[in-house]
């Protein structure tokens, strides 16, 4: 046999119609879904724009957020959420619901009203404020603002004097979670810390007030454990834990933030069993 017919018979049943000579697939001339599908992963009937090296969608149009990058595994569909879905934080300006408020607290002195405190703060303050809120809880003033340099701004108006009064302003820190007890226990959360801190600071102003008598600058303390709810609260829980109360420190402390002027102390009729409790009254006291 010669080495044509050889030829010939090796070669029956590749041949193509192709008019060009190459060979092609039969599998990408099947009919059916299962062709198309191919033809359409392998990129054939896909619109490319002259010169753009972009790839376009089944309708001619040009697919949005494409890469160029033949390398690029996929197109990249446009999407609004550069970020991802739900995400905050990812752009400079956003802010997640109202944690980006802050609240800075003011004790309201005695003589002046909320109004005087708050054209106080935003007259003397070095920075351009803007207070969204303002709120009165007993003898404290809660102002609202949208940042906390704002905030920082106006805490170092602390211990200035306003129409004679000195002023108290601290950063009120009443939002909070739950802290984690190694013991097991019920855990409180910050803002829960906060209130109480914030009843107990009351009493004491109130008590403080109404004992101090500006005409001799003296403070009346006598016969506190009696009329006092919280001495009680405070030898109850002394009992319990076995532990030093810091009742008396806490009261003085207070009645040297607000009339550090005071000259005369009385502590009469308190049950008192040695001068420990009362060791720090020179100390916030010095008159």
């Amino acid at each position: 046999m010669s080495n044509q017919s050889r030829s010939n018979s090796s070669g029956q049943g590749r041949r193509s119609n192709n008019p060009s000579g190459g060979s092609t697939s039969d599998s990408s001339h099947r009919k059916g879904g299962r062709g198309r599908s191919r033809r359409n992963r392998s990129g054939a009937g896909r619109n490319v724009h002259p010169g753009s090296g972009t790839p376009g969608d089944y309708e001619g149009d040009t697919s949005m957020g494409a890469s160029s990058n033949a390398n690029a595994g996929g197109d990249a569909r446009f999407t609004p959420y550069a970020g991802g879905i739900g995400r905050c934080g990812d752009s400079p300006t956003a802010e997640c619901s109202d944690s980006a408020t802050h609240r800075v607290r003011v004790r309201l002195p005695r003589g002046l009203t909320q109004n005087d405190i708050v054209e106080f703060i935003t007259t003397h303050v070095r920075t351009p404020i803007q207070i969204s809120r303002t709120e009165q809880v007993g003898n404290f003033i809660y102002l609202t603002l949208p940042t906390a340099n704002q905030a920082r701004s106006v805490t170092q108006l602390n211990r200035f004097h306003c129409r004679g009064r000195t002023l108290d302003i601290n950063i009120a820190s009443d939002r909070g979670t739950s802290r984690p007890s190694p013991s097991g226990r019920a855990s409180f959360t910050q803002a829960q810390v906060t209130q109480t801190t914030h009843a107990i600071t009351d009493e004491l102003t109130r008590l403080i007030e109404a004992r101090y008598n500006p005409g001799v600058m003296m403070l009346n303390l006598d016969n506190v454990d009696a009329v006092t709810n919280m001495r009680r609260e405070a030898v109850a829980v002394e009992a319990r834990s076995k532990k030093k109360s810091n009742f008396w420190p806490a009261v003085l402390k207070m009645a040297g933030r607000l009339h550090p002027e005071t000259v005369t102390v009385s502590f009469g009729h308190n049950e008192l069993k040695s001068l420990e409790p009362i060791a720090r009254l020179a100390e916030f006291l010095p008159n």
